[in-house]
Parts: structure tokens; C-alpha cells; sequence
């Protein structure tokens, strides 16, 4: 279970053949700062993925939906409010190319397990909707054979609004997979060195040895970005 912070996204429980994905959602007190760490209380024998958004204020509505094929249906929504910013949320299993919906934003494939299955692609992507209206299905297409699959829509209510957008604002660019690694420590100390690494990259990094540990990133480089944490743990770096 995850600390009192979290609070389950109603209607977010998508299943399926062999699949089941859960949302849950918190808002960053005032004295929290990165880089954030996210503790569950025991060991987890599934998969989490983790999602740092801004300028929202709550939950609006969301939807699950799931299935088995190349066309990946997030089912749309009817939002309440002006300006809600979407989130659609895919999982399959297996591999695959994936291709998000033409009518989202920016797309983040998150394909490294923390936990639970080792083959289990995710792919998160985000726009505003205006006005309060129904946003219409989100399909992402992922290559390969027919697989199962598992989806969530969900409409946050803004913070803050921001200047109206237009379909032609929207563009969805590449799906962009993150840089991301694994590193064993020594003294509880080390360093994670990839040429995705600039020094504007936000890294996190959690501990997969024991969930209980932490784990602290250094201001990054171009190129590195140094860990603390606990003797020879591993730890699971994530920067972007």
C-alpha cells in the first residue's frame, strides 16, 4: 500500500487478460523539493511507474478501458471544468513500436521495471482539452502481433488555467523513452554516466535492493550525475 499521500483515481481500475493497472495520484506539500521520492510500506510483487506533473489541482474524471489487439482505446471523457489537462495511460505485454494518439501531446514511454513483470511497456501521453466538453477517444497504436492491453484517460483540473489551445497547438513529436539505467554502488555511493545525461536533465533514483532505502541524485553534468545511498545497493536512475 502507499503512504496516506496517495489517493486511488476512481474508475482507473483497467484489467485484462493477465493485466491490471491502478492509478493513484498525490500533490507535493510546500516543504518538498526534488529530487522526490515515492515510498510504498512493503515489498511489491507488481510493477510502478511514476509521473511528476504540474499546474493541477485534483481529479476530474477518468476512464479505463481494455482489450486485446493493436489499437489501444483510451475511452474519452467528458470533462467539467475549462481547461483540464489529459492523461491517457498505456500498458500491454510483450514488445512492440509504439505510436501515440495524433490528437495528445508530448508521449513518454516508461518501459523499466521497478518491480513485477520484466516485459511490460508502458506509454504515458499528455495535452490541455478546452473547453468542458467530451475529449473523444485517445488510440495508440503499438507493431507486432495482436497483444492484450490496458488503458486510462484521465482529466486533472488545472491549477492555473493557461491560454487557450487550438487542435493546431497540439503536436505530438517522437515518443521520448527517457535515459535511464541501473547502477551498483560502492560505500554507498555512485554515479550514473550516460551522453542522454546533460546538466538541465531532472534525475531521480530510487533503491531496488530494499524499497526502504533512499536514494539522492547530485546536481547533474553533462554526461553524469552522482548517487547516495546505501552500501552496495542498486539503484534505478531515471533522468530526463
Amino acid at each position: 500500500m502507499p503512504d496516506y499521500r496517495w489517493t486511488l483515481i476512481s474508475n482507473s481500475v483497467a484489467e485484462g487478460d493477465g493485466l491490471c493497472q491502478v492509478l493513484f495520484y498525490r500533490t507535493f506539500q510546500k516543504d518538498e523539493h526534488p529530487p522526490y521520492r515515492f515510498r510504498w510500506f512493503q515489498p511489491l510483487a507488481y510493477d510502478v511507474r511514476t509521473y511528476v506533473i504540474s499546474n493541477v489541482s485534483g481529479i476530474d474524471v477518468a476512464s479505463n478501458n481494455s482489450g486485446k489487439g493493436n489499437a489501444l482505446t483510451a475511452y474519452g471523457v467528458v470533462t467539467t471544468g475549462v481547461g483540464d489537462y489529459l492523461m491517457a495511460f498505456y500498458a500491454i505485454l510483450g514488445s512492440g513500436t509504439w505510436t501515440q494518439p495524433a490528437n495528445m501531446g508530448i508521449a513518454v514511454k516508461n518501459d523499466y521495471a521497478y518491480s513485477g513483470p520484466p516485459n511490460f511497456p508502458n506509454l504515458a501521453t499528455q495535452a490541455w482539452n478546452y473547453p468542458a466538453a467530451p475529449t473523444g477517444n485517445k488510440v495508440a497504436i503499438v507493431s507486432g502481433s495482436a497483444t492484450q492491453w490496458v488503458t486510462d484517460l484521465v482529466a486533472f483540473k488545472p491549477l492555473y488555467r493557461i491560454p487557450l489551445q487550438t487542435v493546431s497547438d497540439i503536436n505530438p513529436g517522437p515518443i521520448y523513452n527517457g535515459c535511464k539505467g541501473k547502477v551498483a554502488l560502492s560505500n554507498g555511493a555512485g554515479t550514473f554516466r550516460s551522453a542522454c545525461v546533460k546538466s538541465t536533465s531532472f534525475c531521480q533514483c530510487r533503491d531496488t535492493t530494499n524499497i526502504a532505502n533512499a536514494c539522492t541524485t547530485a546536481n547533474p553534468s553533462n554526461g553524469s550525475v552522482g548517487l547516495l545511498g546505501t552500501g552496495d545497493d542498486v539503484e534505478l536512475v531515471n533522468c530526463i
